[in-house]
């Protein structure tokens, strides 16, 4: 028989609470930030689970990774959609 591996989402409970010293030095605003790392680390619940690796915080950090990339991704195309509307507001002015 193989070896079981606990739940993947009891895995980041424990590897959220296993950094929970390095959370209480984080400056408040970066603490914020600590805790939507790990809630993008749950959005990717079923892939994490899918995975199952011995190392979760492999899965969790690709997540987190995937996340951030979503948002650049979004961020880069307001930009080029905002782009045209602020240089003819430039050549108005």
């Amino acid at each position: 028989m193989g070896r079981t591996l606990q739940p993947y989402s009891i895995q980041i409970d424990l590897i959220e609470e296993r950094f929970g010293k390095f959370r209480r030095t984080l400056r408040r605003e970066d603490q914020l930030l600590f805790d939507q790392l790990f809630r993008y680390a749950r959005k990717q619940l079923q892939a994490g689970v899918l995975a199952a690796s011995p190392n979760p915080f492999d899965s969790m950090a690709l997540s987190m990774l995937i996340e951030l990339q979503r948002q650049i991704g979004f961020l880069q195309q307001e930009m080029k959609r905002l782009a045209p509307e602020a240089s003819n507001k430039d050549e108005r002015t």
